[in-house]
């Protein structure tokens, strides 16, 4: 349940210890929210952060949990 802002700077900080460790290119596995995986994308390849080269996915899909955002109705 974390909020999209602060989501998106731990996103930033996990890239750079792969660029670190010799990675050069990075996959997303499905972003837990809207536009995760592109905007961290696009801040790298401006140059606004470093980190290896990245190939963003989208969002993941599921029936009420990763990434819903309304948690699913109790039972």
């Amino acid at each position: 349940m974390m909020p999209p802002e602060e989501h998106i700077l731990y996103t930033a900080v996990v890239a750079r210890p792969f660029l670190d460790h010799g990675f050069t290119m990075c996959v997303g596995a499905a972003a837990a929210k809207p536009r995760l995986d592109v905007v961290i994308r696009n801040a790298i390849n401006s140059g606004m952060y470093p980190g290896p080269r990245y190939l963003a996915n989208g969002q993941a899909i599921g029936t009420g949990g990763l990434g819903d955002h309304q948690p699913a109705a109790p039972e």
